[in-house]
């Protein structure tokens, strides 16, 4: 398995989807907005709301961008462990025939919220959603919020980083050429 940002073991990974059974679903990403440093990626899997966030000053966008772009051409298995200064939320996608993904969101933010609790693993993350969907449905979606955030990009909003905007646009482009 490819694991992009934060390297956590990979069996810790494989033991938290093991704990899930996917079911279809439709997932609806509704926005991207990165203020002073923090991201957060809101949307919908039928009905219930989601929030992905993380922190742009200790983890790059561009990686989050890489994530999706690499589902393009998926063989196996990819992960991304986010930064949110602490909390460290988890993608988790693998290709289930040429056209349908398994896809993952796990997060501990309760759990880093909670003072009372010292440690814990990855298998303690909450899994908000395990889907199987269409690729280019996922990739539309994507795709879609994250345009118009690139299109009207300001460094002066996230001078703190070194984010790579052109690198990011050829994400996109093969995003765009796939879909």
């Amino acid at each position: 398995m490819k694991i992009i940002g934060e390297e956590l073991l990979q069996k810790e990974i494989y033991m938290l989807i093991a704990k899930s059974n996917p079911s279809e679903a439709k997932l609806t990403f509704k926005s991207f907005s990165e203020k002073a440093g923090w991201v957060y990626v809101k949307g919908n899997v039928n009905e219930a709301e989601f929030s992905i966030n993380y922190s742009s000053a200790v983890f790059d966008t561009l990686d989050f961008i890489q994530f999706f772009a690499e589902l393009i051409k998926l063989k196996d298995d990819i992960s991304i462990i986010l930064d949110y200064e602490g909390s460290d939320p988890l993608l988790y996608a693998k290709k289930v025939d040429k056209n349908t993904l398994r896809f993952i969101f796990a997060h501990d933010y309760e759990l880093f919220a909670d003072d009372s609790i010292d440690d814990y693993s990855l298998l303690a993350y909450k899994i908000e959603f395990d889907i199987l969907i269409n690729k280019k449905d996922l990739l539309k979606e994507f795709y879609i919020i994250l345009y118009p955030y690139l299109k009207n990009y300001n460094s002066s909003y996230t001078d703190f980083t070194d984010f790579n905007l052109k690198k990011a646009k050829e994400y996109m482009d093969k995003i765009k050429s796939y879909i």
